[in-house]
């Protein structure tokens, strides 16, 4: 509040009132820095299992930006911070003025540019139950090796380094879970976003759902400020939401593998 003050400017409680749509809004002034997602559930449950995520996202002032997902078969592992696998996506991102649909509210778009997967566990498990053995594993190996074979990738050695999917398996053929979802795709989403906390709609490649139908709002306090003004110290920054549908399909062909 006081850094609004200084600045000369109305404290962000006053956008709440705004039709972004009409007057300009300063959430893309905000918007740059580090967010992180809380763990949550994603997707429904299948076969018993319900899997659970948790994000970390980079906007920059360079308009690029970064979003590392770490999936896990329940929540106490996402609340450990025991992930079997990490996604991370590379791209820019572009506003696009305010929100006809959403009352203060802006709109912006994102396009991945770059993906790479680190695997972290070879055998992930559920989590024990009053330390008690796991009772329900998963080669996670043999898995990614079907779903994203990417010209023989060893995918033991990647447990130490990540595979960068555009580079060494840009083909459809070779990692469709990514090729297919998310490589050249772009996101629009729905947003509003101050100094203390960002507010953000679910991503959506179809564009009215993403903008003018948004879902699933999550609000998270940021983690990092970065102004969203440009200048040459800001080239080096940082430089990123809905369901993971990848980390989603990874985990059903796991289970399937084990029956």
């Amino acid at each position: 509040m006081l850094t609004w003050l200084l600045l000369g400017c109305q404290a962000p409680v006053a956008e709440s009132s705004i039709n972004c749509s009409i007057s300009r809004c300063s959430h893309s002034d905000f918007l740059c820095g580090e967010f992180r997602e809380p763990c949550k559930a994603v997707g429904a449950a299948s076969f018993g299992v319900q899997l659970w995520q948790r994000a970390v996202v980079f906007f920059a002032p360079n308009k690029t930006y970064k979003r590392i997902e770490y999936s896990h078969f329940d929540e106490a592992a996402c609340e450990a911070g025991n992930a079997w696998i990490e996604i991370v996506h590379e791209g820019v991102w572009q506003q696009h003025g305010g929100s006809a649909a959403v009352f203060s509210a802006s709109l912006a778009s994102r396009t991945v540019i770059d993906s790479s997967i680190r695997l972290i566990e070879e055998r992930p498990c559920l989590t024990p139950i009053n330390n008690l053995p796991p009772a329900t594993c998963f080669d996670a190996v043999s898995t990614l090796e079907v779903a994203c074979p990417c010209n023989g990738w060893n995918w033991t050695a990647a447990a130490v380094n990540s595979t960068n999917i555009s580079m060494y398996c840009a083909s459809t053929q070779e990692c469709p879970i990514i090729t297919e979802a998310y490589l050249t795709q772009t996101q629009y989403f729905t947003y509003n976003s101050s100094e203390v906390q960002a507010c953000f709609y679910g991503a959506n490649t179809n564009q009215v759902l993403g903008w003018l139908s948004p879902q699933d709002e999550l609000c998270v306090d940021r983690l990092s400020y970065l102004s969203c003004i440009p200048s040459p110290l800001s080239a080096f920054a940082l430089s990123g939401r809905g369901v993971s549908y990848l980390v989603y399909l990874l985990a059903l062909w796991l289970w399937a593998a084990r029956l």
